[in-house]
């Protein structure tokens, strides 16, 4: 009997909660992961600020802030998306003794991707739609009569 078939049989209990543990974590991170997706998703069809009437363009397409909500917005769904697939790629591979360490490594490899869109999705709370000084200081204007 060579080592590595002593180690299996006697550890056989660990094989199965690391095979657990493995299902359950990969669940838990693409629901989240899914998550993620389908809000950046949400905030890449609703473009802040509106279109133009006259001539259909976004009001702020050339405008610092709304280019860096657009790319970031790209940059999230592309990660966010990439993350999905890894995990559902270990909810269906086989888990067998000789891909655990594979499986670890897509993991967080899939970890980096949803923590790294949840960084670019930050830039998104930034209201664009106060860009515009006019709508921001009117506001305050009002405010500041009363």
């Amino acid at each position: 009997m060579t080592p590595a078939e002593m180690f299996t049989d006697t550890h056989k209990e660990l094989v199965k909660e690391r095979e657990r543990w493995m299902k359950d974590t990969a669940t838990s991170c693409t629901i989240a992961a899914a998550l993620m997706a389908t809000v950046v998703f949400a905030a890449a069809i609703t473009v802040p600020g509106g279109n133009n009437s006259e001539n259909g363009h976004q009001i702020f397409f050339k405008q610092k802030p709304f280019i860096i909500f657009c790319i970031s917005d790209a940059l999230a769904l592309i990660s966010s998306i990439a993350s999905v697939l890894m995990f559902l790629s270990i909810l269906t591979s086989r888990y067998a003794e000789e891909d655990f360490l594979r499986l670890i490594i897509v993991l967080l490899q899939g970890l980096s991707g949803f923590i790294d869109g949840m960084v670019e999705a930050l830039p998104e709370g930034v209201p664009v739609s106060d860009i515009g000084d006019d709508s921001a200081s009117s506001t305050e204007e009002v405010n500041n009569q009363d």
